[in-house]
This record gives structure tokens, sequence and C-alpha cells, in this order.
């Protein structure tokens, strides 16, 4: 799966959950359109954020692995 494949996915996840938490309504109440129903800009807009979202938590396992690798060996469960 490509990148922007697992980004949409995660968009409409990320469109999904949020539907539960309101109950399926939007901030004004009505009822909440199917993810595919959406406007392309919608759609975009849901794209962007769980791609900066993913991006983030990237980022932060990479930082937790160079922090792991700088502390040795004996901290990164090696036998060594």
């Amino acid at each position: 799966m490509d990148n922007n494949a697992h980004v949409n996915d995660k968009a409409q996840a990320a469109y999904a959950a949020y539907a539960k938490s309101t109950g399926g309504k939007t901030w004004d109440g009505r009822d909440m359109p199917t993810y595919e129903a959406l406007p392309a800009n919608i759609q975009k807009a849901w794209y962007e954020a769980a791609d900066a979202a993913y991006r983030k938590g990237c980022d932060e396992q990479a930082e937790i692995l160079r922090e792991i690798e700088a502390a040795g060996p004996q901290h990164s469960g090696g036998m060594g």
C-alpha cells in the first residue's frame, strides 16, 4: 500500500471516529454524510489532518528510536 492510500485509510478512520464520538452528528446537530459523500475539499482536509497526525507519530517514534540507540546496547534489548 502506498503512503497516499495509507493516509487516506487513516483519514477515513479519523472521520469514522469523529462520527462515533458525536453520535453521527455534525457540530450543528445535522446527520453526518458518509466519508465518500463529502465534497472533495473536505475529504482533502481530513486527508491533510490525518497525514499531519501520522507524520507527527512517525517523528515521535523516530526520536524514541534515536534515544534508545544513543543509550547503547544495554538499553536496547540487545544481548551485546
